[in-house]
């Protein structure tokens, strides 16, 4: 081949290359061809090209970084073509970025780069315009100088380098991953750019191509190119948005046999647009780029321009939203929650949409109008179905976009339950206009600031109203064209109507046009304004767009087909497009002939032949039953399982068999999903009236529904479900397939709607729960926190036993296990919500063995080698309490600790007790119930799970004494003695606080939940308006009634009160009166309600005193019940004044209230026992009794059927399920627990637990076979560890047990009681012969005993009564040592010395004394040994604890709860405590540990067991005094066997058997530490 030699030119000495501009002619005549050719004779023969290496590396190089983390900008200098990132900005040895800008001002601190490319000429490749674009994209997207902030970024580029950095700003635009980049692109400089193309790239590119081959970016270089051409169209549509500067040249380049010649005219460097500012540079092509000083007059030009434009890109205004902008679209989809964007609708349409067609739109004089004019309206487009109204919905929205229009929209698509909603339509477009406008960006982040929940409100008029109404509506705009919302298929919205009137408001408020589609026309939704326009699709429009489509398949539509097929669309386009579908699978003329003429007309006669002709009709119809009675739509993975239950083909083929089979009637979208491509098709294929016609053409609903069930049944019974997932030693574990989550959860909804009477379903259900596949289904759901799943699987349950029991007798097995499985799935999502949460993997190991025996968890998963086992509980069945939930205290650890073995007792008086919050009111709604707590919190709990969702916290905190929900509007009303504040249920925002002078007895919501009624202890009646969030007015009563009835209750505060809103009443008690009934509309009538004759005229001395009142909650009913302090419980008819019922002997009812549907009537006794009446009757229907006695609230569930209370110390709340509500009523919604087959009766009275003693104090023998339990029945009795089983009672006291001490060393068993009487006793066990043998007595008198404690071989007790202290001698109790008075040291306790048997500790706040057990004298320094500890002065010593073989001392201290920064529980080297010893410190290295500690239970094998704060039973092996090991989780008990006060009775064995007493029992947890967890969220 001939080699092909240049001539060089003064330009190539220099080494850029004048490929771009050097002219055709005189490229010619450089060269000359022979057998050899040579370059001509020249001066400068001799010097060599330049190698790139000397013309500047490739990519990004940083050339200057400022000091300042944050540069001001950046700027990034790209060469040309030829042209290097060095050599091109370099005269001699100066290159001016580099060099001569970082010096200058504003320079210092802006970042500087170059960036190179390989644009050698010279040299053949396959790259081209769009690759360096690319690679310099990517040069920046990479580097860590330019990641690391988000300053803007300024281009500068010379010639074709222009053109790279252009076709970059618009790739960025364009594509996805670089939003960010071109965010911050703000100014362009263009230095002798040809915009346009070079007249002389092309011959330079043919004479190359000759030589080595083709150059691709010489071709994009020549004008009028492809490129060139694209470049100009696609930057032209972002330009405006970035500042351009063009600098021209004004002399020619001298080129070497060619003469002078100007390279770029100044027409070619200059764009033209509005926003360019362009100017001259004096110099030729290559110069003007090239400076040796700042004193150049191009340098200072160009220096000056820069300057101006980094001022420019970097003012304050423009540089915050620079940096908030990304940041702010990201926190704006996170609380908005959308995760889809809008152009995935846009794309399917976009992309189907043949070009031309939706034209015929600009010929509507209403569209043009609607367009251009400046008031905004509604364009309002209606359209039957199919006729390609989306089509024109996505027309307008590019059409509009590309006139540089701001354009929100929204697709309703049927059947897409997430895009059904008001609410997600609210949220979408807000977030585009959001994202369009800044300003109204700002206003809505600051509305989602103060209201982060509010994406998630239910209510889609709470969207409106703070969203829109409050902020986009009333947010503005600078910019001069308001936004388009487009929004189409108005009429599949699940609540159009509202949807029209919201879309009425938003053109009228000037905020922005409207286009909408429907089938729809104003007049069907009663809407007449002058801000709608309406225009109707004609057939004629739709006629022109389907000719225009069908334009698109002339190979297989000719003339004759193309008539038939317009004659027969009637304008439908969905008709077309099918039937061109089906047209591309016929293979001949009579095929195409047949299909065409075949058709009859309408849609449901080509669905149906649709149906017929499919190629493999069987797997067709199995896949449109899938699509039809989803629940949701299913991704292709999830089809992928379907379709592997009915055909064996390859599963990777699933979209090629959707599409083989069912192409015409379903369609993939970009996220994966199936789903029909109309409507009609769904409809078609579910209605029941076409198989009449056209037999077998569609899906019975009832049999697809079926199928789908048997499907998720099989999935959950199947392999991939079977038992728990391997975990840790596996390699081979297959993963579950995507159809885990849909069979998971969908298969209660497919259930619904299952014929009950189907025995195949009914015995795969049974399958599945007596397989161990469904303890893997609740821990699947428990991993992906849907314990709400499991209730509605409960529901579903019921529901299908209970319509199967209306046709068919309830006989068989398979129905027993469905039944009882029923309550047991509430009970386990109830009662072990939150183990199942935290560890999921608990509902295998042990929450069956924690089920009551004859339950179906215990029954069929409480054995096994892994399992725990529970014995020493009677209970066999779940009892009518469905969980405890408990108020936690707000600091981190609280670090109680068990009385030592030697048994010290705190007494009230010495020792303050923490003051623990308890819960102080409670109020119930349709999602959640609320406890207030006496530190002034509300803590929210899922009205389903019964788990805590989230706490709101006061400012002050004083006790909460009234909660109530609103029951239309999302309100939470709370009450302290200080003021009533109102909350926001959806956002959770303080709407408004109105202080209160006097205590509040009780509110009430009225008029719609627009006011808000309070009864206040003053008399008087205070009235809040919530709609203008004010107090319209306070009226007081008592002035009225003295002038009514005398002046016998002025001056007096009434006791209660008891509101009826539906009739606006308000009954008031006072101490030594009648019932009061006023009714607060009139203001002026008031009606007195003796015990004895109901309405009496006068005030009079009652017989008994009212203890409770509540009216019933049934609309317009006149009921009012009260109970008495003599047991009777009387109904009252307000209307005519009579006494309707009595009944007597119901006991002392402190508290009644009624149902919220008025139909059932509950009272709580003192004594614990809740009874349940109906309310028009007081027929008693259920009694609830509990040992645990003081019920302090009491409520009913919104849905009737839960009965809520606090008692006792009120730390917690019990939720009850009793029977009786559910026989009573059970609504279709409610997940409850009922016999699911029984009907209404006359019920018999239930005792949750029996009238059982109270076990007081539990101890472990030395073995652990045994253990000993006091009771408040006086008793003392032993019980064998093995079962649980009592096995005799060892003796009796005079009053209550309160501790128990066990003495191994001489089997010597010390108790003491409440009266101050304690007994230490010998115990002998010969076989199965337990013997007791009382060995000191020693009575107390004043407070009782305080403290008391035995040394090793309880051969002396230290007994300490009326802060005295004395040590007696059991063996000789006459010797007493001299007492030790400890009234002076504050609250103080005795302690056994960890390591050294012989002293005693006598513990103050911050002292330790040591006492001596022979004598009781004091031994080392005189004032003690002082505890270094900072302690809070709240802080008050509590008890002592030696633990870990007395190694150290665990002190326990408590306080006020609000003192939360300092934990409870401090560790002591036990060897510190000497007689030489004057301070302490304790273990910091312990102190995490501490944090952690709720209650100290013992050791076992060297290890430290303790509940945590969390309520997990844990340990830790601690060695030496270092950091301790890890903790294990070992399991979580369940939540009712916690004290709801804080006396915890937990224990450990020598065998490590685990005791709590429960009730009158002890329940005995063995191999409960043998195992432990990782939790999920500890």
């Amino acid at each position: 081949m001939r080699r092909l030699k240049r001539i060089p030119s003064k330009a190539d000495q220099d080494g850029d290359a004048p490929s771009e501009v050097a002219p055709g002619r005189a490229l010619l005549s450089r060269w000359t061809f022979g057998s050899h050719i040579t370059r001509r004779p020249s001066a400068a023969s001799a010097a060599p090209s330049i190698p790139h290496a000397a013309k500047g590396p490739f990519g990004l190089t940083t050339l200057h970084q400022p000091l300042l983390k944050e540069p001001t900008a950046h700027i990034v200098f790209v060469h040309g073509l030829g042209g290097g990132s060095e050599h091109t900005w370099s005269k001699g040895n100066m290159m001016w970025p580099r060099d001569l800008l970082p010096v200058q001002d504003p320079f210092q601190s802006v970042t500087i780069h170059t960036f190179g490319y390989d644009s050698d000429f010279k040299k053949r490749s396959i790259l081209d315009i769009h690759d360096f674009s690319k690679s310099l994209l990517g040069s920046l997207k990479d580097s860590p100088s330019v990641l690391e902030n988000k300053s803007p970024i300024i281009l500068v580029a010379h010639s074709m380098g222009g053109l790279v950095i252009k076709k970059a700003y618009t790739i960025a635009r364009r594509m996805s991953g670089y939003e960010d980049l071109a965010y911050r692109i703000k100014s362009m400089f263009f230095i002798a750019t040809p915009h346009r193309g070079s007249n002389h790239a092309q011959i330079l590119s043919n004479i190359l191509h000759l030589v080595s081959g083709p150059r691709l970016f010489l071709k994009d270089l020549e004008r009028g190119s492809a490129v060139i051409i694209t470049i100009i169209e696609e930057f032209v549509r972002f330009a405006g948005d970035i500042q351009l500067h063009s600098f021209y040249e004004t002399k020619p380049l001298s080129i070497t046999g060619v003469g002078k010649i100007l390279i770029v005219e100044k027409d070619n460097a200059v764009l033209g647009y509005e926003n360019e500012r362009s100017e001259p540079l004096h110099g030729d092509h290559r110069s003007i780029c090239k400076f040796d000083s700042a004193d150049d007059p191009n340098f200072k030009i160009l220096h000056q321009a820069l300057a101006h434009a980094i001022s420019d890109v970097s003012s304050s205004t423009q540089k915050l939203q620079e940096e908030n902008t990304m940041q702010h679209r990201k926190l704006l989809s996170e609380i908005f929650n959308i995760y889809e964007p809008p152009e995935d609708d846009l794309y399917r349409v976009a992309s189907e949409r043949v070009p031309g067609t939706c034209s015929w739109l600009h010929g509507k004089e209403s569209y043009r109008n609607w367009v251009v004019e400046e008031e905004p309206h509604i364009l309002w487009l209606r359209g039957p179905p199919a006729a390609g109204k989306s089509f024109v919905s996505g027309s307008i929205i590019e059409e509009l976009r590309g006139s540089g229009h701001k354009v929100p929209f929204f697709f309703y698509v049927y059947g897409d339950t997430s895009k059904s909603m008001i609410s997600t339509f609210l949220l979408s477009i807000a977030w585009q206009i959001a994202v369009l406008y800044p300003e109204v960006e700002r206003k809505v982040l600051d509305i989602l600031t103060n209201n982060p929940t509010l994406p998630k409100a239910s209510d889609f008029r709470t969207i409106w109203r703070k969203l829109w109404s409050q902020g986009i509506l009333m947010a503005g705009t600078d910019s001069k064209k308001l936004p388009f919302i487009i929004v189409d298929a108005v009429d599949e919205c699940r609540l159009d109507q509202d949807l029209v009137q919201l879309l009425l408001k938003v053109v009228e408020s000037g905020t922005a046009k409207v286009f909408l589609t429907s089938r729809h026309d104003p007049d069907y939704y009663h809407i007449s304004s002058r801000f709608i326009s309406q225009l109707d699709i004609n057939m004629e429009d739709t006629q022109r767009d389907i000719s225009l489509y069908l334009d698109q398949y002339t190979d297989t539509v000719d003339e004759t087909v193309r008539r038939v097929i317009m004659y027969k669309t009637n304008g439908c386009f969905l008709w077309a497009v099918l039937v061109v579908g089906r047209l591309m699978g016929c293979r001949t003329r009579q095929a195409i002939l047949r299909t065409v003429h075949e058709d009859p007309e309408g849609m449901d006669q080509l669905y149906a032949r649709i149906v017929q002709t499919m190629s493999n009709r069987d797997v067709a119809e199995h896949i449109l039953t899938w699509v039809a009675c989803a629940i949701r739509p299913l991704t292709l993975e999830e089809m992928e399982y379907a379709v592997s239950l009915h055909t064996e083909e390859d599963r990777e083929s699933i979209r090629a068999i959707i599409t083989r089979n069912c192409y015409d009637l379903v369609y993939i979208n970009a996220k994966g999903q199936i789903r029909m491509r109309h409507s009609s098709a769904r409809e078609f294929l579910l209605r029941n009236d076409i198989n009449n016609e056209q037999p077998g053409f569609t899906i019975d609903s009832k049999q697809g529904h079926k199928m789908l069930t048997l499907a998720c049944l099989r999935y959950l019974t199947g392999p991939e479900m079977k038992g728990k997932q391997k975990r840790k030693m596996s390699v081979n574990t297959k993963p579950r397939s995507a159809f885990v989550s849909y069979a998971s959860i969908a298969l209660y909804g497919h259930l619904n709607s299952t014929s009950a009477q189907d025995e195949e379903v009914l015995h795969a259900l049974a399958t599945f729960l007596r397989s161990t596949n469904l303890l893997a289904w609740i821990e699947y759901l428990s991993q992906q926190k849907r314990l709400e799943v499991i209730l509605d699987t409960a529901q579903s349950l019921r529901s299908f036993i209970r319509r199967k029991s209306k046709r068919d007798l309830l006989l068989g097995e398979d129905v027993v296990v469905v039944n009882d499985w029923v309550i047991d799935l509430v009970k386990l999502a109830t009662k072990f919500g939150r183990q199942l949460l935290q560890h999921p993997e608990s509902i295998f190991r042990y929450i069956p063995a924690f089920c009551p025996s004859n339950t179906m968890p215990y029954k069929q998963f409480a054995t096994g080698p892994n399992i725990l086992s529970v014995c020493g509980i009677s209970a066999t069945t779940w009892d009518d309490c469905l969980t405890s939930v408990t108020i936690r205290n707000k600091m981190t650890a609280t670090g109680h600790v068990n009385e030592n073995s030697s048994g010290t007792v705190q007494s009230s008086k010495n020792v303050p007790q923490p003051r623990v919050p308890r819960v102080s009111a409670l109020a119930a709604s349709d999602k959640a119930f609320a406890l207030g707590t006496s530190d002034g919190r509300v803590v929210i709990f899922n009205e389903k799970t019964c788990l805590e969702e989230r706490m709101i916290e006061s400012s002050a905190t004083i006790p909460i004494q009234i909660l109530q929900f609103a029951s239309v509007k999302s309100y939470l009303a709370c009450v302290n003695n200080r003021s009533i504040q109102l909350w926001n249920t959806e956002t959770w925002e303080c709407l408004l606080t109105v202080p209160v002078g006097k205590r509040c007895l009780g509110i009430t919501f009225i008029d719609n939940d627009q006011l808000l009624l309070a009864a206040l202890k003053d008399n008087k009646l205070l009235t809040i308006n919530l709609v203008d969030m004010n107090v319209k007015d306070q009226t007081g009563w008592a002035v009225g009634l003295a002038e009514e009835y005398g002046r016998k209750l002025l001056g007096k505060d009434p006791l209660s009160v008891a509101f009826h809103p539906e009739m606006d009443l308000l009954a008031v008690v006072y101490r030594g009166s009648d019932i009061i009934i006023w009714n607060y509309e009139e203001e002026d009538i008031y009606r007195i309600y003796n015990f004895d004759r109901g309405l009496v005229q006068a005030l009079g001395e009652p017989f008994a005193a009212v203890m409770g009142m509540a009216f019933s909650r049934l609309p317009q009913s006149s009921l009012l019940a009260a109970s008495y302090n003599v047991a009777d419980l009387v109904l009252f008819d307000t209307l005519d004044g009579k006494i309707k019922a009595r009944v007597s002997n119901v006991g002392a009812l402190s508290l009644l209230t009624s149902s919220p549907d008025g139909r059932t009537l509950a009272g709580a006794g003192h004594d614990g026992t809740i009874a349940l009446f109906d309310f028009e009757t007081l027929r008693w229907l259920y009694r609830i009794r509990m040992v645990e006695p003081g019920i302090t609230g009491l409520t009913f569930s919104a849905d009737n059927t839960r009965l809520l209370d606090t008692r006792g110390r009120g730390r917690s709340c019990r939720v009850w399920d009793p029977p009786a509500l559910y026989r009573r009523e059970i609504p279709k919604e409610s997940t409850r627990t009922p016999s699911s087959y029984s009907g209404d009766s006359d019920y018999a009275e239930t005792n949750t637990t029996q009238d059982a003693a109270l076990v007081t104090a539990v101890v472990c023998d030395e073995t652990g076979d045994f253990f000993f339990v006091g009771k408040d029945d006086n008793t003392v009795s032993v019980y064998s560890a093995s079962n649980g089983v009592l096995i005799k009672q060892l003796l009796t006291h005079g009053t209550s047990i309160l501790k128990l001490v066990y003495t191994p060393a001489n089997r010597t068993l010390t108790s003491v009681d409440t009266a101050g009487c304690l007994m230490a006793s010998r115990i002998d066990r010969v076989g199965l012969q337990w013997d007791v043998n009382t060995i000191f007595t020693h009575q107390t008198t004043g407070t009782g005993i305080q403290h008391f404690l035995c040394n090793s071989d309880s051969t002396r007790i230290l007994v300490c009564a009326n802060d005295q202290a004395n040590v007696h001698s059991v063996l000789n109790p006459s010797t007493v040592s001299r007492p030790v008075n400890c009234g002076d040291l504050g609250p103080y306790c005795w302690a056994q010395h960890p390591s050294r048997p012989e002293l005693l500790l006598l513990i103050s706040r911050d002292t330790a004394f040591l006492y001596s057990w022979r004598d009781l004298i004091k031994t080392g320094l005189e004032d003690g040994i002082l505890l270094t500890t900072s302690l809070l002065p709240e802080l008050t010593i509590q008890s002592a604890l030696s633990i870990l073989d007395g190694s150290i001392l665990a002190l326990s201290y408590s306080g006020a709860a609000t003192f939360a920064a300092k934990p409870y529980l401090f560790c002591y080297e036990s060897e510190s405590f000497g007689e030489d010893s004057t301070s302490v410190s304790h273990l910091e290295s312990l102190q995490t540990l501490c944090e952690k500690i709720e209650h100290i239970i013992g050791t076992f094998h060297k290890r430290l067991v303790f509940l945590n704060v969390n309520g997990w039973i844990c340990s830790v092996k601690i060695q030496g005094f270092g950091a301790p090991d890890s903790i294990s989780h070992h399991f979580m008990p369940p939540s009712d066997w916690m004290k709801t006060s804080r006396d915890f009775l937990i224990r450990v064995s020598e065998l490590g058997d685990l005791l709590f007493a429960w009730k009158g029992e002890v329940a005995v947890v063995k191999r409960g530490l043998e195992r432990s967890f990782d939790l999920l969220d500890d």
